[in-house]
């Protein structure tokens, strides 16, 4: 009965709202997974090492516990790949409640003057809000896109509302992440002590 009550209130949460808008999600034609991807150019002058050591630095600001999150550095090869999750939020009646979370894996590549992110594999993981109050895992991500699954307790429609909250919150999220990454790499402040 509360679960019943709880997605109730989302759903007129949602209605109320108008969180109805399908926003637009990169899909990659080859894998068919959500994948943000893009090769930064920067100045030239700056070696992949240098590249390198900026994303490591980014890592230890962006992230609370960076050596869990890093999965690989490559520093042959100039590589990271690190693992992390964002916490991701249902519309309560007017108010935000936690919904669980979506873990992501970066992908980092490095060359003189140049550096290539991929941000992929988001799946949703459940989490238990109280003990009465357990948000289920809902899996990739993907499966949010036109929603076509079945829920017991909502239409097609407002399941695919709720689903294109989280993508919202994904995307703003993952871009705002992209952002600092490309931010801080490029206007990295100077280490040496300028007197």
């Amino acid at each position: 009965m509360k679960r019943f009550i709880f997605t109730l209130t989302i759903l007129i949460s949602l209605s109320a709202s108008g969180q109805s808008d399908n926003p637009q999600i990169p899909v990659d034609s080859f894998t068919h997974k959500i994948t943000y991807t893009g090769v930064v150019n920067v100045d030239s002058s700056l070696s992949k090492r240098e590249l390198y050591a900026r994303a490591r630095e980014w890592f230890d600001k962006a992230y609370t516990s960076p050596t869990t999150v890093i999965q690989k550095e490559d520093k042959e090869n100039y590589e990271i790949v690190g693992k992390a999750l964002m916490q991701v939020y249902c519309k309560s009646i007017g108010s935000d409640r936690e919904c669980g979370f979506v873990n992501y894996t970066l992908y980092l590549y490095f060359k003189d003057g140049r550096y290539k992110y991929t941000v992929t594999d988001f799946f949703h993981s459940g989490q238990t809000v109280s003990t009465s109050n357990v948000i289920p895992s809902y899996g990739p991500c993907e499966n949010w896109i036109d929603y076509n699954g079945q829920h017991p307790m909502m239409s097609k429609k407002a399941a695919q509302k709720i689903s294109n909250y989280f993508l919202s919150q994904l995307d703003k999220n993952t871009l705002k992440l992209i952002t600092d990454l490309q931010t801080t790499i490029k206007n990295r402040a100077s280490t040496k002590n300028n007197w």
